[in-house]
């Protein structure tokens, strides 16, 4: 029998910090990196990219906007259509509507359909109360719309995971990383859960590659293009990712220094 073609390719990167290295963000290695995931991408012709967010390090408006629209010249020579997340260091200091002008896609939710499957990007206004992550009723109210008017299988994509951080059984990290936790987690799930539609959930934001399935949905976290691999040599984890899509499952590749692929079914 002849093999399938993939119906859908996307290239997913997330957490660049462009251009300053911050503790364990090698940030000044971004640029090179980004012209290794370009050359990449130009083999792989994914259909469109998304990029999860934390495009740069939060330091002052001057400074995130220089490096935010030196890292758009990146994107910009991949001459693929992307799609962009706002991370938590995005809007620290710039606004919604400057990152809009910058990167040209809205920094509010949004979503897109192509080839019968429905893509959600995902961008909350989140606040820290504690140690947990807020999320606004409206943002709930508008994931539950934009899921319900849709019967399409649906992947999406938010910065921070919506998976429960807090939980020790499922997480090793959770007593140093209940700071990326939302505090709805169990709420926004059962949105999607009522949905029947979400297959994939993919976000950035926690630094490390995880992946885990809840009540039938998947949830995959991705690891940063420039965390350090290598603590003595100041190596970058190189980290992105290709989606493929097809008839019946989606596989998801996770590059760089350490790899893994997870073949999720597309069955409901």
């Amino acid at each position: 029998m002849a093999r399938r073609n993939t119906k859908l390719r996307i290239g997913v990167i997330t957490d660049i910090h462009y251009g300053l290295d911050a503790g364990a963000k090698l940030g000044s290695k971004a640029p090179q990196l980004m012209e290794a995931f370009r050359k990449a991408a130009a083999k792989y012709k994914p259909n469109f990219v998304v990029d999860m967010g934390d495009r740069i390090s939060s330091r002052n408006a001057e400074s995130d906007r220089h490096h935010m629209e030196s890292l758009m010249q990146h994107f910009n020579r991949l001459a693929i259509p992307t799609y962009h997340v706002a991370g938590n260091h995005d809007i620290h200091h710039l606004s919604r509507e400057e990152n809009l002008r910058i990167t040209g896609k809205s920094a509010e939710s949004y979503s897109f359909d192509q080839d019968g499957y429905h893509f959600v990007i995902w961008n909350p206004y989140v606040t820290r109360e504690g140690m947990d992550l807020r999320v606004r009723e409206k943002d709930m109210e508008w994931l539950k719309d934009n899921l319900t008017h849709n019967a399409r299988p649906t992947i999406v994509f938010s910065h921070a995971p919506l998976y429960d951080e807090k939980n020790p059984e499922t997480n090793p990290y959770s007593k140093i990383t209940i700071r990326f936790h939302h505090a709805e987690a169990a709420r926004i799930r059962k949105i999607m859960e009522e949905s029947g539609n979400v297959r994939l959930c993919m976000n950035g934001h926690l630094h490390r590659n995880h992946h885990e399935e809840i009540n039938g949905i998947h949830y995959i976290a991705q690891q940063s293009l420039v965390q350090t691999y290598k603590k003595q040599y100041r190596v970058p984890a190189r980290a992105w990712s290709w989606v493929e899509i097809d008839d019946d499952k989606i596989v998801v590749k996770l590059q760089g220094k350490v790899r893994k692929d997870y073949t999720l079914s597309l069955a409901a």
